[in-house]
């Protein structure tokens, strides 16, 4: 069950949702890796996954960066939580998987290392959970943060179907009163949260084939509800946009990129 509390996020959850985040984790894991190694992450750490989603990233950092003297990965929606918790056990992983309530209560000073990814452009008021992510840290501690920036979204050639998508999907985001163009702005929230020692990194990882070039098309098909529902499209409409994007991801002279990656990390 999704957690109330993150209403404005919009893309589907359950079975076809995590399908997604697993193509996302196979596009983005060297990314990913690359940064929180260079952000200080290793084993013996108390480590917390703030939006851990189905655990395809969080599950591969337990394998490759642990084992940790204490795992916990949380997520607003207990239906991916599942597939997390399985995936764990058949890696022989130690996570400790569980619902995320922002307003609950937590110990504070438990963590040396705080991931946060792709969670605050989701949030109505992410300095809110960079005020409870500092509480959670040690001093010392580390945040580290991926969020992205979709005016770094884009293709070649240039493609209607796509330029559609991505102005659906930022209208989403205005509509929610959340932020798909967060990733410029994460430094400022982090320095106004009280952290220090920012570093910040950009990436724009772009595809001509494999599972990064398919993000934008599974996206599209995991906001349909959603688009339909805010009244940005009628069902044909999506339908046909679906359609055309398909055919541009299927071209291979087509390239795509995810939408920009901000890479942030701090100490406490």
């Amino acid at each position: 069950m999704k957690n109330t509390r993150l209403d404005p996020y919009v893309i589907a959850g359950g079975a076809e949702g995590s399908d997604r985040l697993t193509i996302l984790a196979n596009a983005t894991w060297d990314y990913s890796a690359k940064f929180l190694q260079s952000a200080g992450l290793s084993e013996g750490m108390s480590f917390l996954d703030l939006g851990c989603g189905n655990g395809a990233i969080t599950n591969r950092l337990a394998m490759s960066f642990g084992p940790f003297t204490k795992m916990t990965a949380v997520d607003a929606d207990e239906s991916v939580l599942e597939f997390a918790r399985i995936d764990a056990a058949k890696k022989g992983v130690n996570v400790f998987y569980q619902v995320f309530d922002l307003e609950g209560s937590w110990p504070a000073g438990e963590y040396d290392f705080i991931y946060v990814r792709l969670l605050l452009s989701h949030l109505r008021r992410p300095e809110k959970l960079l005020l409870k992510i500092k509480s959670l840290l040690r001093p010392g501690g580390t945040i580290a943060i991926e969020d992205v920036d979709f005016n770094g979204h884009f293709s070649y050639p240039v493609s209607q179907a796509f330029n559609r998508y991505v102005d659906i999907y930022r209208r989403i985001g205005e509509i929610k009163g959340v932020d798909p163009l967060i990733g410029p702005r994460l430094p400022g929230l982090v320095r106004g949260a009280g952290f220090s020692n920012i570093e910040m990194k950009v990436i724009s990882p772009t595809y001509e084939s494999g599972p990064g070039k398919l993000m934008a098309l599974l996206t599209l098909k995991n906001i349909y509800k959603a688009v339909i529902d805010a009244g940005l499209a009628t069902q044909e409409e999506v339908d046909q946009l679906i359609v055309d994007l398909e055919a541009f991801t299927e071209s291979p002279s087509s390239i795509m990129s995810l939408p920009r990656f901000f890479q942030v990390s701090a100490k406490n």
